[in-house]
C-alpha cells in the first residue's frame, strides 16, 4: 500500500482521463471510454484514487453514489478497487458527510448484485470482490447489517464447482471475508446475529433431503464459527438432526471401505467433517460427542490412503487422546498407538513438497505440537536432524515470502510452538503449566500423561539440542526476518503477529538459561537482545514521574510473556560485555525492565495484593531467583564506564531496593548480589554520602554494616565487601580520611583487617582487596600528620597479621602493597 501511495502521489492525470473516470462511475456500462483504454488496470485504478483525493472529483463521485449506487460499485469492480478505496476516499473527502442511509444503500446493493450468483469458477472472483468492498465499507463506517448475513453464509460452500487453482484461492479469501464481516456483525450486536446464524443452520437441518452443496455449507459454517460462538454451536452441533445430517455422510464412507471418496464431492464432505471435528475440540462437551461418534471414522481415517484424510484424522485422534485409550492392550486390528500417529505425521513430513503441501504440513504440525508433550515423542524428535532441517526450511522460506502459501502464519506458529516445546528446560520459575501449547492448542484436550507420568527429561540433553539450534541452525537469525512476525508486514492479522511474536520470546528465554557466556554472546549476535528490547519497548508503558515501566494491559498473556522477556534479558546481559551488545538501542534502554524484576517497592508496600493495581501484582510473581538476576545484570551494567548508566542505576535502585537487601540476610544471594552492586556505583558521590557521612545517623550505620560484613563468616560476600572499601578509598581521599579520623570506625577496620590477614591469608581476592584498603588508608593518615601515622605504627596485632600474610602469599600484587604499607609505617 506505501507503495501504491507514492505512485499515485506521482501521477498527473489529463482531463480527459478525470472525466471519463467519474462518467466510468456514474454512467451504465457499455459507453465508449477511449481515453481509458490505453491505461491497464493498475494505472486505472491509481488514476482513479488520486482523482478521489480531489474534493471537486470526489464531491461529483459522491453524487454517482446517491444517484446509481450500483453502478458506482461495477466501476470498481471495473478498476479491481477489491479495498474500495477509492470509494472510502469519496465517502471520507466529499463535502457532505456520508450518512448511515447512504451507507446503509451501499451494503443493500452489494447484496443485491451477489444474491443471485452461485459460487463457480465464472463468479467467484466477482464474490470476493463484491465482500472485500462490503468489509472495506463495514470497517470504515460501520452500519452492519445481521439480516445479510443469510445471502452471505451461503457462499462459505465450494462444492458448487471442482475449482481451478485460483479459484481455490478466491474461495479461501470469501470464507475469511464472510468471517470477518460476521465478527462486525457479532461486536455490534451479538443476540440478534446469533439469532440470524441459528435460523440460518436450522432451515438446512430441517430440509428433509438436503443436496450435498447444502450439507457441506452446514459443515463448514459449524466448523468455522464454533470457536466464535461456542456457546451457539455447540447445541446445534449435538443436536439429534446434525449428528443424523453427518453421520448419514460417515457411513457412507464407512460402509464403502472408503470407496465414496472417489467422489470429489463425497471426499469434500469427509474432509470438512474432520475440520469441524477438530474445530469441536475447543469444548470438552465437543470432544466427548466426537469420541461417541466419531470415534470409528477417525480410526478408520489413519489407514486410509488418501493423505488428507489421514493426517486429518491422526491430528483428532491426537486431540481427543484424554478421552480415549489409544494405548489400551487389545488384539483388536483397529487399535492405534502413538506411534502409529507419530509415524503417521513425520513420515508424510520428510516425503512432501511443501510448496504443495501447505496444508497438509499444517495439520502434521499441529499434531506433532500436540505429541510433543509427551517426553518419548520429544526425544524421538530431537533426535530426527533430517525433520528439524526441514521444519528450519519452512521457516527459511516463510521469511523470503518466494512462495505465497508458504507465508502463512499458522504454519510457522505451529512450528515455533513444537520448537519451543521441544527445547523447554526445568525452569525454576516455571508453574508447571505449558503455556506455550496451550495457547496454540485453544484449549484442547493434551495427551493424558504427557506430564504427570513421564520421566524427567536429561536437561543436558535438551540443552545440547537447544546448542545446536542456536549455533548450527541460527534459530533466532531465522525467525528475527519471518515476514510475518515483523510489525511493518500486513499480510497477517495483528493477533497471529502477536502469537508469533509470544513465541519466539519462550524460546529466547528458554535459550538464555544456558549458563555459558558463549551461548548469550550467540544470542546477541543474532540480534536477540533487539528482539527482546524491541518486545519490552512495545508493550509497556512508562510513568513521566517516576520513570517505572509496566504492561500496556492487565492481560494475564501479556504479562507472562513480558515476564519471560525481562528474565530473558537479565540473564543475557549478566554474561555478555555491555559495551559490545548495544547497537539498536541505548544502554540506558534496559535498566527500568531489570528493576521491575526486583519485584515490588517494599517500602510503599501495604500488605494486601487487593490495593495494588491489576498490572502491578505480578510484580510478586517475580522471585529471589529473578532478584538475584536482576542485580548481577545491573552489576554487569553498572561496570561500563558511564557515569549518567551508572546514576540512572543508582537512582532507580538503592532507595527502593538496595537499602533493604543490604540488610537482609535470610537470602544471602540476593544480599550479597546488592553489595556487589553498590560496589560498582560507589564512586557515584550521592551514594558516597549515604555510607560515608558521619554526620548522618542512617549513614553512620551503613558504614558500621559494612565494617561488621567484612568480618562476615561468607567469603564471597567479605571479597565484595573489600572491594566495595577498595573502590571507595582509592578513588576519594577523602574517605579514607573519614575511616581514619573517626575513632570507634577506625579501631573496628584496622581489628577487621588484621583479623583477616591473620586467618584467611590464603584467599588471594580478598587480601588483594584488604591491602588496597590498607594502603589507602595509610595514605590517608600521612596525609593527617604524624600522629595518626604513629596510631598504625603502634599497632602490634596488624603488625603480626600483615607479617603472617607475607610469609603465606606468593602473590605478587599483595606482596608489593604490603610492603608499601610496612615502608610508610615502619612498625615498631
Amino acid at each position: 500500500m506505501k507503495e501504491l501511495a507514492q505512485q499515485v502521489e506521482n501521477l498527473s492525470i489529463t482531463e480527459d482521463v478525470s472525466e471519463e473516470i467519474v462518467r466510468l462511475f456514474s454512467v451504465r456500462a457499455g459507453l465508449s471510454q477511449p481515453a481509458l483504454d490505453e491505461c491497464n488496470s493498475t494505472q486505472l485504478l491509481q488514476k482513479a484514487i488520486k482523482l478521489s483525493q480531489k474534493k471537486e472529483y470526489s464531491t461529483r463521485l459522491y453524487e454517482a453514489v446517491l444517484n446509481d449506487t450500483e453502478t458506482f460499485l461495477n466501476g470498481l469492480q471495473t478498476i479491481g478497487d477489491d479495498q474500495a478505496v477509492v470509494l472510502t476516499n469519496v465517502l471520507s473527502n466529499s463535502s457532505s458527510e456520508p450518512k448511515p442511509p447512504v451507507v446503509q444503500n451501499l451494503l443493500n446493493s452489494i447484496k443485491t448484485i451477489i444474491k443471485p450468483l452461485i459460487l463457480d469458477k465464472d463468479t467467484v472472483s466477482k464474490v470476493r470482490l463484491f465482500l472485500s468492498i462490503y468489509f472495506s465499507i463495514v470497517s470504515h463506517f460501520g452500519n452492519e447489517s445481521a439480516q445479510h448475513l443469510h445471502v452471505l453464509l451461503k457462499f462459505i460452500n465450494p462444492i458448487p464447482v471442482i475449482l481451478s487453482e485460483s479459484g481455490e484461492s478466491d474461495y479461501k479469501t470469501i470464507v475469511s471475508l464472510v468471517m470477518m464481516i460476521l465478527v462486525k456483525n457479532l461486536q455490534a450486536n451479538k443476540k440478534t446475529t446469533c439469532e440470524v446464524i441459528t435460523e440460518y443452520l436450522e432451515l438446512i437441518k430441517e430440509d428433509e433431503s438436503p443436496t450435498a452443496a447444502e450439507v457441506l455449507n452446514y459443515i463448514e459454517l459449524l466448523e468455522n464459527l464454533y470457536p466464535l460462538i461456542p456457546e451457539v454451536i455447540e447445541p446445534i452441533y449435538t443436536c439429534d438432526k446434525s449428528k443424523n445430517l453427518i453421520t448419514a455422510e460417515v457411513d457412507r464412507v464407512l460402509e464403502s471401505g472408503g470407496r465414496e471418496l472417489e467422489y470429489p464431492n463425497r471426499r469434500r464432505v469427509c474432509i470438512s467433517i474432520l475440520n469441524l471435528i477438530s474445530s469441536s475440540c475447543i469444548s470438552e462437551t465437543g470432544r466427548n460427542y466426537n469420541v461417541s461418534t466419531f470415534l470409528q471414522l477417525l480410526k478408520a481415517g489413519t489407514m486410509l490412503k488418501d493423505i488428507e484424510i489421514k493426517l486429518l484424522s491422526t491430528l483428532n485422534l491426537i486431540k481427543l487422546w484424554n478421552f480415549i485409550e489409544l494405548e489400551k492392550k487389545s488384539e483388536s486390528s483397529e487399535n492405534v498407538t502413538i506411534t502409529n500417529l507419530e509415524t503417521n505425521l513425520t513420515s508424510y513430513l520428510r516425503n512432501s513438497n511443501v510448496a504443495e503441501d501447505a496444508r497438509n504440513i499444517e495439520v502434521c504440525v499441529e499434531g506433532l505440537a500436540y505429541l510433543s508433550l509427551n517426553t518419548s515423542v520429544k526425544q524421538h524428535l530431537r533426535q530426527d536432524e533430517v525433520l528439524i532441517e526441514l521444519l528450519l526450511k519452512i521457516l527459511k522460506d516463510s521469511s523470503s515470502g518466494a512462495k505465497k502459501q508458504r507465508n502463512d502464519s499458522s504454519l510457522v506458529y505451529g512450528i515455533l510452538v513444537l520448537i519451543s516445546n521441544l527445547a523447554k528446560l526445568k525452569d525454576p520459575n516455571d508453574k508447571g503449566s505449558d503455556r506455550s501449547t496451550a495457547s496454540f492448542l485453544k484449549g484442547f484436550a493434551t495427551p493424558s500423561g504427557s506430564r504427570t507420568k513421564d520421566k524427567e527429561e536429561d536437561q543436558d540433553a535438551i540443552q545440547l539440542f537447544n546448542r545446536s539450534l542456536l549455533k548450527d541452525h541460527k534459530i533466532i537469525e531465522i525467525i528475527s526476518v519471518l515476514k510475518i512476525y515483523k510489525e511493518e508486514d500486513g499480510t497477517a492479522p495483528q493477533i497471529q503477529q502477536n502469537n508469533l511474536l509470544r513465541q519466539f520470546i519462550f524460546i529466547l528465554h528458554t535459550l538464555s538459561m544456558n549458563p555459558q557466556r558463549a551461548v548469550k554472546e550467540e544470542i546477541v549476535k543474532q540480534g536477540g537482545l533487539n528482539v527482546i528490547l524491541g518486545y519490552l519497548i512495545k508493550y509497556s508503558t512508562v510513568s513521566k514521574a517516576t520513570g517505572e515501566t509496566r504492561p500496556i494491559s492487565s492481560s494475564a498473556e501479556l504479562i507472562d510473556t513480558r515476564m519471560l522477556a525481562i528474565r530473558a534479558l537479565a540473564k543475557i546481559l549478566i554474561s555478555v560485555n555491555p559495551s559490545l551488545s548495544f547497537k539498536k538501542y541505548d544502554i540506558k534502554t534496559s535498566v527500568p525492565f531489570l528493576v521491575e524484576l526486583l519485584g515490588p517497592d517494599i517500602s510503599v508496600y501495604t500488605g494486601s495484593l487487593d490495593t495494588q493495581s491489576a498490572n502491578e501484582k505480578y510484580l510478586f510473581d517475580f522471585t529471589n531467583l529473578d532478584k538475584y538476576e536482576s542485580l548481577m545484570a545491573l552489576t554487569n551494567l553498572s561496570s561500563n564506564e558511564d557515569t549518567q548508566l551508572q546514576g540512572l542505576i543508582l537512582r532507580r535502585t538503592y532507595d527502593t531496593y538496595l537499602n533493604n537487601f543490604i540488610i537482609d540476610s535470610d537470602i544471602p544471594p540476593v544480599q550479597k548480589a546488592s553489595w556487589e552492586l553498590i560496589s560498582n556505583l560507589i564512586t557515584q558521590t550521592s551514594l558516597l554520602a549515604k555510607f560515608f557521612n558521619l554526620e548522618d545517623k542512617d549513614s553512620y550505620k551503613r558504614l558500621d554494616l559494612l565494617i561488621k560484613l567484612l568480618n562476615s563468616k561468607d567469603e564471597e560476600l567479605q571479597i565484595v565487601i573489600a572491594g566495595l572499601l577498595a573502590n571507595a578509598t582509592s578513588e576519594f581521599d577523602m574517605i579514607s580520611e573519614i575511616l581514619v579520623k573517626d575513632t570507634k570506625i577506625f579501631k573496628d577496620i584496622t581489628n577487621t583487617l588484621s583479623f583477616i590477614f591473620q586467618h584467611q591469608n590464603s584467599i588471594d581476592n580478598l587480601i588483594l582487596r584488604c591491602s588496597y584498603v590498607l594502603i589507602n588508608l595509610v595514605y590517608a593518615a600521612a596525609n593527617l600528620g604524624e600522629e595518626k601515622l604513629q596510631e598504625f605504627a603502634d599497632n602490634q596485632k596488624l603488625k603480626s597479621a600483615v607479617n603472617e600474610t607475607l610469609k603465606a602469599t606468593k602473590n605478587q600484587g599483595i606482596l608489593e602493597v604490603l610492603i608499601e604499607v610496612i615502608k610508610m609505617v615502619r612498625f615498631k
